[in-house]
């Protein structure tokens, strides 16, 4: 009989920030969903979730708002990378847009 698949690890990194978005608060995303359950769910599925914590930053103003949004997503996807060369999957949790970088 045949081993079952083995579900992915994932690596679980919160993007805690509102740089880039239109409106403020979206930097609640990533607690919003840990308290919805989102790690219980996962674990449920099967999966092991490592939860990495949020990268934050502070808010450094409209003028500079575009270097904070570079050096989130510098960071994430070193993160990510990393994730990936372990043979994990990472999730990139916030508010806005995708939430799964994992690898098609």
């Amino acid at each position: 009989m045949p081993e079952p698949a083995r579900r992915p690890v994932i690596d679980l990194y919160g993007v805690a920030t509102d740089a880039g978005a239109s409106a403020r608060g979206t930097c609640m995303g990533p607690e919003a969903l840990r308290i919805a359950g989102l790690i219980e769910t996962l674990t449920q599925l099967g999966h092991e979730v490592t939860d990495h914590g949020d990268f934050r930053r502070p808010s450094l103003g409209a003028a500079r708002r575009q270097a904070e949004v570079l050096t989130l997503a510098a960071e994430t996807s070193t993160r990510g990378q990393e994730s990936l060369d372990a043979g994990r999957v990472p999730i990139r949790d916030t508010a806005q847009g995708r939430r799964s970088e994992a690898p098609r």
